[in-house]
């Protein structure tokens, strides 16, 4: 089986980069794609040693406060930054929009749903921005979060709906379900 690894932003170590570094160690040859990486110099783990695809908008933001003014082309870099279909997995840490990464429909994704942050922080294209994440979590096969909030925001939405006391507890059990 073929895994590919994605993530919203590869910005700073914060929870979401914790938990693609557990991924990291569980599938050594997953290549990772993201909306937001600067380029090497981040101190991030085992994710610096991976060949990181990134969208147009790396160029234009480099840290989280720079991704503000371009919260609204987020889905547009999540559409144009493809998944190729040789991969029958996709595993997806999301703070709320790279679950729309394109991939092949043949493909399972399985999305860790670890917080909302790129939502939240997006005040001007916030209902386009939630509408959008909403309809792209259907697409998701698994869908697993430890957020009562967010799985209340997802509930309905893909096949598979888990709610765990902790991601990070849980990601062996996530990786031993493919």
């Amino acid at each position: 089986m073929k895994v590919a690894l994605s993530i919203d932003a590869l910005l700073e170590r914060d929870r979401s980069v914790r938990l693609l570094n557990l991924l990291c160690g569980l599938f050594p040859d997953a290549p990772i794609y993201t909306l937001l990486y600067p380029g090497p110099g981040r101190h991030l783990g085992l994710v610096c040693e991976r060949k990181i695809h990134a969208s147009f908008l790396s160029r234009l933001a480099k840290t989280k406060g720079q991704v503000v003014p371009y919260a609204f082309a987020l889905p547009s870099a999540a559409r144009a930054l493809s998944i190729p279909c040789h991969y029958d997995t996709v595993i997806n840490v999301s703070r709320g929009l790279s679950h729309g990464i394109q991939r092949c429909a043949k493909a399972q994704q399985i999305t860790l749903l670890c917080d909302d942050y790129f939502l939240e922080g997006t005040k001007i294209f916030r209902y386009y921005m939630t509408s959008w994440s909403k309809r792209h979590l259907k697409k998701a096969t698994q869908l697993w979060t430890d957020s009562l909030s967010l799985y209340a925001h997802a509930e309905g939405k893909p096949s598979t709906l888990s709610f765990v006391p902790s991601l990070e507890a849980h990601v062996e059990e996530i990786a031993l379900n493919l």
